[in-house]
């Protein structure tokens, strides 16, 4: 399966139903159970929908041309806790370009300069 994660936290809702760790008499403890269970998966889901945005986003721009990058932590509080990746961006030279030019300005400069478009 290509999402192991997922996997593994649908057989953990599974063992709630089947009350495998034989820890769940009472209704609450279940329903808190399901609650984090269905917590986690939200937060996997997340991070690897992000993770496969930013993957896109890179392989699309190194087929364009080959481009120097560094690293930057993304993270954003959602329902399901905290999601943070790590986004590869060309961080000087969009400071370069905003500090020289109205930011609305900056695709068309890195078009230009860069061969680099919007990720789609």
């Amino acid at each position: 399966m290509s999402h192991p994660l997922l996997r593994a936290r649908v057989e953990s809702l599974l063992g709630v139903v089947e009350d495998a760790g034989g820890d769940l008499e009472k209704a609450d403890a279940a329903e808190r159970r399901v609650i984090e269970e269905l917590r986690q998966m939200g937060n996997e889901v997340l991070t690897e929908w992000a993770q496969g945005g930013i993957d896109k986003c890179t392989a699309q721009s190194r087929e364009d041309e080959e481009v120097r990058s560094g690293g930057k932590k993304l993270h954003w509080h959602t329902t399901f806790g905290e999601i943070e990746v790590e986004e590869t961006l060309l961080q000087r030279v969009l400071a370069d370009f905003g500090a020289d030019h109205a930011f609305g300005r900056v695709p068309g400069k890195l078009r230009e300069h860069y061969g680099i478009g919007a990720c789609r």
